[in-house]
């Protein structure tokens, strides 16, 4: 059987995702909807949900009208998958009607509606025929969206970009992050795990209380230190030590800020 570099990349690009959802914690997904005429979109879309973690299929519609029913009967929805080229009642009309409370990504095969669409703050435009890789990217953004609208800022931990997947991570678990040349490591016990996310938005996050930077490369959680030299932090990681230098802190003031952690 020969397969085409196309399909040859979404293959890897599902059996990377599937390996990386099934190692890491399962979270909810965002609630879609199908808006579509066309039978044979629905399929492919629908095939492609099935294919993401981050998304639950809801209900597949094949026209506006009994769309807008479902969302009038206030059932939450998180995203809509929506053409624009239907009888009844166009994907144009029914964004003109939404007030807002859900994302939507546009599948359409004609470009021409892309730029009026985005008057209404679309997640983002697809033209058919579309590829996984294309779809999972517009998914992505809109995961990003409600990542910041609903669960980043959970008191008891964050959501983490890990490939083409998110992970919980409680701050409990956290032993130290660090920014290297080219990634972002997240330090659990012996576990590496490396994250898209940005360094600085991360310390940013954290809560101030249980954390501090006292490199400008290192986050450290205030509660796991138990091994602090005159200048350096040292963690016990994959039986080597890993050495973290104070360069934004000395060690009292390190101490006091554990103490401050503990009560």
């Amino acid at each position: 059987m020969v397969i085409s570099r196309t399909n040859a990349k979404s293959i890897k690009l599902e059996t990377r995702q599937s390996k990386i959802r099934k190692h890491y914690f399962k979270i909810s997904g965002m609630k879609c909807i199908i808006i579509d005429d066309d039978p044979t979109s629905r399929q492919l879309i629908e095939s492609y949900i099935e294919r993401t973690g981050t998304l639950s299929l809801s209900e597949s519609f094949d026209n506006a009208v009994n769309a807008l029913q479902k969302l009038k009967a206030n059932e939450h929805i998180d995203l809509l998958f929506l053409d624009i080229m239907m009888p009844q009642m166009t994907g144009m009309q029914l964004l003109k009607v939404l007030k807002g409370n859900q994302q939507v990504i546009v599948i359409s095969g004609k470009k021409e509606f892309a730029l009026e669409t985005f008057n209404y703050d679309v997640t983002d435009y697809l033209l058919k025929p579309i590829t996984y890789e294309r779809f999972f990217k517009a998914v992505e953004k809109a995961y990003e969206r409600h990542y910041e609208q609903h669960v980043a800022h959970n008191r008891e931990g964050f959501l983490v970009k890990t490939g083409l997947s998110f992970r919980k991570v409680s701050y409990s678990e956290i032993h130290c992050i660090e920014n290297t040349n080219n990634n972002v490591l997240l330090w659990s016990g012996c576990e590496s795990i490396k994250i898209l996310d940005n360094f600085d938005d991360i310390a940013q996050l954290v809560p101030k209380k249980h954390f501090c930077r006292p490199h400008q490369d290192f986050i450290v959680n205030l509660l796991k230190l138990n091994h602090i030299e005159d200048n350096c932090i040292v963690f016990d990681m994959n039986a080597s030590p890993k050495i973290i230098p104070l360069t934004l802190i000395d060690k009292q003031s390190l101490i006091d800020l554990i103490e401050k952690a503990k009560s």
